[in-house]
């Protein structure tokens, strides 16, 4: 599975009907939805943060690998932002470089 996500920014934009507020995840000048219906704000500001913490992990990798001198984030740490990076993208991730 190599599918390319919709790309960012994404924003939150809240949407009220009669008797109830959710929250819908969109992108773009005409407001398309990624989804909606969310019930808790936070779940939706964290889902449209989504494209900008996987782009800011990758570069995070990249800089920070074993390769590179003076690299000074552990393996562990690095280890785990690959594992989300894998998980958001659907496929092994072995950085940019």
């Amino acid at each position: 599975m190599n599918e390319q996500h919709t790309a960012g920014p994404w924003y939150v934009r809240e949407r009220k009907g009669p008797g109830y507020i959710t929250s819908e995840v969109c992108y773009g000048s005409d407001d398309e939805c990624i989804t909606d219906g969310v019930y808790e704000p936070a779940d939706a500001r964290l889902m449209a943060a989504a494209p900008d913490m996987l782009k800011a992990l990758q570069e995070l990798t990249d800089l920070h690998d074993d390769e590179q001198p003076g690299a000074m984030l552990g393996r562990h740490l690095r280890d785990n932002a690959r594992t989300a990076i894998e998980k958001a993208t659907g496929v092994k991730y072995f950085g940019t470089t």
